[in-house]
């Protein structure tokens, strides 16, 4: 029986960068014959199916997704998934060529973790402008550091993001039962249409609602292939403003569609006042006022009754 599932979730990919993404997986060290191999072809156009050479991997296959977006392109990778341990690969994700194995020795040593993942790199097409520097972790490139675990929520060093996630069964199973039940959460996950996440966030939470724990670790690494439209300012404010969003609903889910409103609109009108001053202070004040836009917008889709749980 295969050890891992590998889903690679694709939409209209750059070429170069997935045959990167690919030549990776085809340099693992782990056995070709303890992990299968799932493509998600998220409504490309063209489909991929035909254009891709899997010949090197003995349990690859190709599904196809016509429903637009990460999350409904994951659930279609998930279900289909057939280990006890998944591996989420994304088509700009180049991983190290120990990769799989050393998440199977996570698995094996952590029994407590439900979901984990590990350092994210950035190769950037071209050299980013100086502002960006500072906020590279918006492009989800995650440093070195120790190894960090936790079974809290909110514990941000210690949440893996959704480029080579692992999962083991039991989070899958539980994350599917909720978006089978809540569907209204598909709205977590970024498509061409939007820019809502945190839809990897939910995920790893599902490990410690199940008594399971999070973490992260060094000895898992991989490169993140980042386009240099994506370190455009004009993106950097729609990725910030979709982000607010998304913490939201977030939240409002976790908390099963409960929200302190009125300690929410107070502290809103506080950060109204101190963004007034901000306003001309260039890129940082730009990006407080993206994360206000995508608060506000939320709050007022859930005042509206916009979103169901069920």
């Amino acid at each position: 029986m295969n050890e891992i599932s590998v889903i690679l979730c694709t939409h209209n990919p750059r070429d170069a960068y997935l045959k990167r993404v690919l030549q990776s997986l085809e340099l693992q060290t782990l056995p070709k014959d303890r992990w299968e191999f799932i493509v998600v072809d998220n409504a490309s156009s063209p489909a991929l199916e035909q254009r891709l050479d899997l010949s090197w991997h003995p349990q690859a296959r190709v599904l196809r997704e016509e429903v637009a977006g990460i999350t409904p392109a994951r659930l279609c990778g998930l279900r289909a998934a057939t280990a006890d341990l998944v591996v989420i690969v994304d088509d700009d994700n180049v991983l190290s060529p120990d990769y799989l194995e050393q998440a199977l020795a996570i698995a094996a040593s952590r029994p407590s973790l439900g979901a984990w993942g590990g350092v994210l790199d950035a190769e950037l097409e071209e050299p980013p402008a100086e502002w960006m520097l500072p906020h590279l972790e918006l492009l989800a490139v995650r440093p070195a550091g120790r190894e960090m675990w936790s079974n809290l929520y909110d514990s941000w060093l210690s949440t893996p993001s959704g480029a080579g996630m692992c999962l083991r069964r039991r989070v899958v199973d539980a994350y599917l039962a909720t978006l089978a039940s809540q569907p209204a959460r598909l709205i977590l996950g970024r498509s061409e249409s939007s820019m809502i996440g945190s839809e990897d966030i939910d995920m790893a939470y599902h490990a410690i609602d199940i008594g399971m724990g999070c973490g992260r670790f060094p000895a898992l690494r991989l490169t993140h292939l980042i386009p240099k439209e994506r370190c455009a300012r004009a993106y950097i404010l729609r990725l910030v403003e979709g982000t607010a969003e998304s913490q939201v609903y977030l939240d409002w889910f976790r908390s099963k569609g409960v929200l302190e409103r009125i300690a929410r609109l107070r502290a809103d009108q506080v950060l109204r006042l101190r963004l007034r001053d901000m306003l001309d202070r260039g890129i940082n004040g730009a990006i407080q006022i993206a994360k206000q836009r995508g608060r506000e917008r939320a709050y007022r889709r859930l005042d509206a009754g916009e979103l169901r749980l069920s």
